[in-house]
């Protein structure tokens, strides 16, 4: 990407926790072996998951900005309460710039899709799925 994309100042709208499906091939760049937090600046960190068979070219990626949310996906009992607790409705200005930070960190270009499945995704069909398994999934957003 030529431009450096601007990340909001304003921390209310910024995410703090995302959860993201991506295909491989778009994680190139990131250390994929490595299944700890890594410092993408000094801002972001980022974790991905180990590979799953259920999910084949795809990875699970998490990102944060907040020291204390890793302490607390690192406590695999307390993850899904005390992130659900963070969690409000997700409104378009906090989407858009929850794309911004996924757009910066995985280096992508504005036509790469990324979809928002925080949403109900239960009646999608599987064409759907297959579909848009080359697109960015935001499974996840706090």
């Amino acid at each position: 990407m030529d431009e450096k994309m601007e990340v909001s100042s304003d921390l209310e709208l910024q995410p703090s926790f995302m959860t993201l499906l991506s295909p491989e091939i778009l994680l190139a760049h990131l250390d994929t072996d490595n299944h700890d937090w890594l410092a993408y600046d000094s801002d972001w960190f980022y974790k991905v998951e180990k590979k799953d068979i259920t999910l084949p070219f795809q990875r699970i990626l998490h990102i944060t900005n907040n020291m204390k949310n890793i302490e607390i996906y690192s406590d695999k009992y307390e993850h899904p309460k005390a992130l659900e607790s963070q969690r409000s409705s997700i409104n378009n200005e906090q989407l858009q710039e929850a794309e911004k930070i996924i757009r910066l960190i995985l280096n992508l270009e504005q036509s790469t899709a990324i979809e928002n499945w925080t949403q109900d995704t239960e009646n999608r069909t599987l064409v759907e799925d297959i579909i848009a398994s080359h697109h960015i999934k935001i499974l996840f957003l706090v």
